[in-house]
């Protein structure tokens, strides 16, 4: 599958996460948003990759 075709495909959802984006902006209770979003649609693993890209990924310290 080309990558302009995921590109194209993922963007009707933009509209749907624009709440989210913006209690991310003013680091609000994120859950009544993400609870908002679920119900128009959006995927778990949409919120979680927006959320991961505004707070990255736990890494655990390799020191015992």
């Amino acid at each position: 599958m080309p990558r302009i075709f995921l590109i194209v495909g993922a963007r009707p959802n933009f509209m749907k996460m624009a709440p989210l984006y913006f209690a991310l902006a003013r680091t609000r209770n994120l859950m009544p948003t993400i609870v908002a979003c679920v119900e128009n649609d959006v995927t778990l693993g949409e919120v979680c990759n927006t959320l991961r890209g505004v707070f990255g990924e736990y890494q655990a310290s390799a020191g015992i």
